[in-house]
């Protein structure tokens, strides 16, 4: 079972008022920090990014990352830096 849907069943057995959250992720085997964890949100820029590989990957189907990377260099984009 994966984590997200241990983190679900946790939220459904809260909602209900069965146990505490300690109770329900100890139960589950779901580590607490993934029960408060919260995903940040992609910048308009990220999500460009995402969908341009998106259309790569879709208009050449056996091109592998590398190669994906380095068209979305040639374009410009900023991959594989910090």
């Amino acid at each position: 079972m994966s984590p997200g849907h241990k983190k679900q069943m946790a939220q459904a057995v809260l909602a209900e008022r069965l146990c505490s959250g300690r109770q329900a992720c100890r139960i589950l085997r779901l580590a607490r920090a993934t029960w408060w964890y919260r995903a940040g949100q992609r910048s308009e820029r990220q999500q460009q990014l995402v969908a341009r590989v998106h259309t790569l990957s879709e208009r050449h189907p056996r091109y592998g990352y590398r190669r994906i990377a380095a068209m979305l260099r040639a374009e410009g984009w900023p991959v594989g830096q910090r």
